[in-house]
């Protein structure tokens, strides 16, 4: 009954700061994008917001992706960023480092491509869809947050701008889980302690810590 009261007032919630987020369309975002290697690149929204990066290593086998990002809107412009980068994106492996939304809300994006990660990964993904009122009105109430500290900046001044692409990248994760855009995905193979992947060329191992 507790459980059930605690759900109800999330909602509430959510229904009451719906408001706080401005309508209007969905804005693409710069990125930024390093070249590490010449196998190695990584892809990361906005120029100046905290990073929620990906990083693409390139097989003749095809692509692997570490780390699908934020949202599936972040995602899909993330991959779009890859085939005008790379010229290609074939991508064959994700994998997730770990369980948080940041790092798995764009698994939908590749499906087909084998997505890896640790064997505890399913489960917190399933607790995540199970709680998501409540993250929703607290991402909400956090972005309210983030508008009033882009207000009080100086106009045009990098924390203002900082703040402003944070504000939009955060935007474009609530609508999408408003909208019922994320489609759960989970890892289709997981592991407990190591795993050895052979990666076209190359082979990579995974270890949990």
């Amino acid at each position: 009954m507790a459980n059930h009261w605690r759900r109800a007032a999330a909602v509430g919630l959510l229904m009451a700061v719906l408001a706080v987020i401005p309508a209007g369309q969905t804005q693409d975002l710069p990125f930024r994008v390093t070249r590490v290697t010449d196998r190695l690149t990584v892809f990361q929204p906005g120029e100046s917001a905290p990073p929620t990066a990906s990083s693409v290593i390139t097989t003749p086998a095809g692509l692997l992706v570490v780390d699908s990002g934020l949202s599936p809107t972040l995602a899909e412009m993330t991959r779009r960023r890859i085939r005008q980068e790379l010229g290609r994106d074939d991508v064959a492996w994700v994998i997730n480092t770990h369980h948080h939304f940041d790092h798995t809300n764009g698994n939908q994006v590749y499906r087909g491509a084998e997505i890896i990660a640790h064997e505890g990964v399913p489960a917190a993904m399933r607790q995540f869809q199970a709680d998501l009122p409540q993250f929703v009105a607290a991402r909400i109430s956090r972005n309210a947050e983030r508008a009033r500290e882009r207000d009080a900046s100086p106009p045009g001044s990098d924390r203002a701008r900082s703040l402003q692409e944070a504000f939009l990248i955060n935007r474009l994760l609530i609508e999408d889980l408003q909208q019922g855009r994320l489609v759960p995905t989970p890892p289709t193979r997981t592991f407990s302690d190591s795993l050895t992947l052979k990666v076209g060329d190359l082979e990579v191992r995974l270890w949990h810590v």
